[in-house]
């Protein structure tokens, strides 16, 4: 699993980060908050604040989370739309119609 953080506003504790495992990529915004169900409100309850280091443990548990739903294929590429694609103009060979 390869795991790059575009951004991360530790302030507003949200973040862009982009998964890469087994040909699969997944970019996406998070807020850090919701990654594990209820920390906003167990971090207000105790007066704590969520700074970069629990932020951190929380992207750490998205990559597992991530991971997984890779490997059951939750996640996936998203389908190529074969009329979309890009096809580069023929080419043509000057030299050889400037000969003829």
């Amino acid at each position: 699993m390869k795991k790059t953080i575009i951004s991360h506003d530790t302030k507003a504790a949200t973040a862009r980060i982009k998964f890469e495992h087994n040909e699969v990529v997944h970019e996406a915004d998070y807020n850090l908050k919701m990654v594990i169900p209820g920390t906003e409100y167990v971090f207000d309850q105790m007066g704590v604040d969520f700074t970069k280091a629990h932020q951190l443990k929380a992207i750490d548990k998205l990559e597992a989370t991530i991971q997984l739903q890779i490997e059951q294929g939750v996640i996936t590429n998203p389908p190529v739309d074969p009329e979309n694609e890009y096809t580069p103009p023929p080419t043509v060979d000057t030299e050889s119609t400037e000969k003829k």
